[in-house]
């Protein structure tokens, strides 16, 4: 089983890349490199995603079709405002939605 692994932001996907096993090969696809290995003993495939809806659909559509992944986890910052939760928390999601917002500027 390989996992995908995602981001929107490169600081939270460092230390993982940097916790690959000798041998991680980098792929480049477009604009994104694709970092393919094992992590405690798991084959795995770590990317940025970048933020933006369309890239991070795109970026696990790669992951998919291009690496073959089984599963994907997507991993940083929630922007959570509940003071029960700490950092390095792990939550799972009951539902999705998403959010699109035209801003005009000027």
């Amino acid at each position: 089983m390989t996992l995908g692994i995602m981001s929107s932001r490169k600081e939270e996907i460092q230390d993982l890349i940097a916790a690959l096993e000798a041998g991680t090969e980098v792929v480049r696809i477009g604009m994104q490199e694709f970092h393919k290995g094992v992590l405690w003993g798991k084959a795995v495939v770590v990317v940025f995603s970048h933020w933006e809806k369309n890239t991070v659909a795109a970026t696990a559509a790669t992951l998919i079709n291009q690496f073959r992944v089984d599963r994907i986890i997507f991993v940083g910052v929630a922007g959570a405002v509940d003071p029960t939760l700490n950092p390095e928390d792990l939550m799972a999601a009951s539902s999705s939605g998403t959010l699109a917002a035209n801003i005009r500027l000027g």
